[in-house]
């Protein structure tokens, strides 16, 4: 799997740059009791605002992604390395997946989505296997985040920042050499590289993509949209 990021806005982003109080945001490991507030955010997100699922429509549907998170739902709760974030009432606001990129669980997907996950592995497979440390452990892949669509832009962009400080808190304190990613958002795409230091491995123009069957999926996709592969080394 691999990680896409779905926000609410794409506006100016200088406000990720200033110091938050990030206090009012707590992080918790991912339990079965967060279940449908993950599936909501996530499906909602991403249905609404995903870059790539935008050109596949109307043949993506929202239970797509209900069926995606009911498949991975148990090995995220096992590997223990995803989190819910709540906001100072308890609300929940963001949710993070991550996996280690050398464990993660072999998911058959039937939707539409699939040829989004095709897409992601051609990108990633040759970085993972070739330029990344390999082994158990060592990499962090963190990829799949969403937060929820009822926050206002200042809220989007600091839970964020949050939830991008906490994966690399986590993968620090368990001792892993890097963190993965594949940023579709462009708001996603200017942390990583102006904020958090990730350094660009690929930079790939959507629409050249060529699927497996022959057809671009994404050829309606401008020139500037882009899948930028980065890697945060600890």
């Amino acid at each position: 799997m691999d990680r896409m990021h779905s926000t609410d806005d794409d506006k100016d982003t200088t406000a990720a740059t200033d110091k938050q109080e990030n206090t009012r945001y707590t992080a918790h490991m991912l339990q079965d009791e967060h279940k449908d507030a993950a599936n909501h955010m996530i499906t909602e997100s991403f249905y609404e605002k995903a870059d790539l699922e935008q050109w596949l429509k109307p043949d993506v549907h929202r239970r797509d992604y209900k069926d995606l998170t009911d498949k991975i739902w148990e090995p995220l709760i096992q590997k223990n390395l995803s989190f819910l974030v709540k906001d100072a009432l308890g609300e929940p606001v963001g949710v993070a997946l991550n996996f280690d990129a050398h464990d993660e669980p072999t998911v058959d997907i039937a939707s539409k989505l699939a040829i989004v996950f095709d897409f992601l592995e051609f990108l990633e497979g040759p970085i993972r296997e070739k330029q990344l440390p390999q082994g158990r452990g060592k990499v962090l892949h963190s990829f799949m985040m969403a937060t929820d669509p009822s926050l206002s832009h200042q809220q989007n962009v600091e839970v964020m920042q949050f939830m991008e400080a906490e994966v690399l808190s986590m993968a620090q304190s368990k001792g892993f050499a890097g963190i993965f990613t594949t940023n579709t958002n462009p708001l996603t795409q200017q942390l990583g590289t102006d904020v958090y230091d990730y350094k660009v491995l690929s930079d790939y123009q959507v629409n050249l993509y060529i699927a497996p069957d022959g057809s671009k999926p994404f050829q309606e996709a401008p020139d500037s949209q882009r899948a930028i592969c980065s890697w945060r080394q600890i």
